[in-house]
């Protein structure tokens, strides 16, 4: 077997954050003007109890 080499990052951080469908793109490009060297989005859909409980029984969007 070879042995494998391994290289430990210990200078790094990861920010995550949920936020509303369209405004992830102005988020993305402020962090990469303070030196953010990469960015993924995900997109998601949420779904349970918080859907039902909108006003006059109208559901609440929940795309993020």
């Amino acid at each position: 077997m070879s042995s494998r080499e391994f290289t430990i990052l210990t200078d790094v951080s990861l920010i995550t954050c949920i936020v509303q469908r369209g405004a992830a793109d102005r988020i993305v490009a402020a962090a990469q003007e303070a030196g953010v060297q990469g960015a993924t989005i995900y997109y998601g859909r949420g779904s349970g109890v918080r859907e039902r409980l909108g006003g006059l029984g109208l559901a609440i969007e929940v795309e993020k």
